[in-house]
């Protein structure tokens, strides 16, 4: 669903390993679904019965199911698939309400990170896609043909209406950069509304936590780079993912490209890199994993020096070098990135 995949290449959850017990009442408990393409796993505290955390599991599974409707770009007959049929016709398009939410946070987020992230990308993505199991680059005629049918810029809302217009021809818009984070806001706000603080949601590496479990300082999370020892940090009331090519490229004509696409030509990163992000919800963590992997070490640098509320570590690796960018958080609880420098 996205044009820049999420790697949950750092984590590993101590909390999310536990199995539920066969006790009438169980203090934690833990379920996963196969949704959006990836593995949904919910953790979640409660004195509750057996059947009743099924329950809410059951309820919480079926949003997923409800906003993957709105947003798939597999399924021909989901609201965003129809969407992007109407691209070019110059017809406004009413939407619901989830899908008029993330649409807007997609601009939104462009605007902020200066077209890095952005989801009318799905043309690009397609070509994409089919130069990496071909193993050749799209022709030049293509690229510029496909390039008309992209940029944040031709999404136009109609505020009255709720209504959406793409207003490129051939345009297809792709919210795998920003669709799993969302979700995952969703689904903790759905186990709040059920009287339930302590969650954490992992959507395919894109994980969103609530309050600490009880009598702990958070959710405990694993953190692994490279040959480097496993280091733990505990997190609550925040979300974090991951994205990046570090491990994950292919080689055409001597080149080595990510399975990231660059906005701005269309084709795979040629650098490698990873990105961790740790910010207030995980539509934002998600989205700024995927823009900051685009943006570089460097760029990414000056961008973060202007954004506040958010903890970042990037990596770049550059033959057998690894050059790490991080975080005052990362810094103090990971003292191996200093030796990575």
């Amino acid at each position: 669903m996205r044009y820049l995949f999420l790697l949950p290449l750092f984590f590993v959850f101590g909390s999310c390993t536990q199995k539920l017990t066969n006790q009438s009442q169980s203090l934690i408990h833990t379920y996963q679904a196969p949704k959006m393409g990836t593995i949904f796993k919910l953790s979640f505290y409660a004195k509750v019965r057996k059947e009743q955390a099924d329950e809410l599991a059951a309820k919480a599974f079926e949003l997923v199911d409800t906003l993957n409707q709105a947003f798939s770009d597999y399924h021909p007959e989901s609201e965003l698939s129809q969407l992007n049929l109407t691209a070019g016709s110059g017809k406004f398009v009413k939407v619901s309400d989830p899908l008029w939410e993330v649409l807007n946070l997609s601009v939104e987020a462009s605007k902020q990170t200066n077209g890095d992230f952005d989801i009318t990308m799905g043309a690009y993505v397609k070509l994409w896609r089919r130069a990496r199991r071909q193993g050749k680059l799209p022709s030049k005629k293509l690229m510029e043909q496909t390039r008309t049918a992209t940029g944040y810029q031709h999404i136009l809302f109609d505020e009255e209406n709720q209504a959406v217009m793409l207003g490129a021809k051939g345009m297809k818009l792709d919210l795998g950069g920003i669709a799993k984070g969302y979700t995952a806001d969703k689904l903790l706000n759905f186990f709040k509304e059920n009287g339930i603080k302590s969650a954490m949601i992992d959507a395919g590496g894109d994980l969103r936590i609530g309050a600490a479990p009880p009598k702990k300082k958070g959710w405990e999370v694993e953190m692994e780079h490279g040959d480097a020892e496993k280091q733990k940090v505990w997190i609550k009331n925040k979300a974090i993912a991951t994205s990046g090519d570090l491990y994950n490229y292919i080689e055409i004509d001597g080149v080595k490209y990510s399975h990231i696409v660059d906005p701005t030509t269309g084709l795979g990163l040629t650098r490698r890199i990873t990105v961790t992000v740790i910010a207030k919800n995980g539509t934002t963590s998600d989205y700024l994993a995927s823009a900051i992997s685009v943006m570089g070490i460097e760029k990414g640098k000056d961008f973060l020096g202007k954004t506040k509320g958010i903890d970042v570590m990037i990596t770049k690796k550059k033959e057998e070098k690894i050059a790490v960018f991080s975080s005052k958080f990362f810094q103090k609880r990971q003292p191996w990135l200093l030796k990575l420098r």
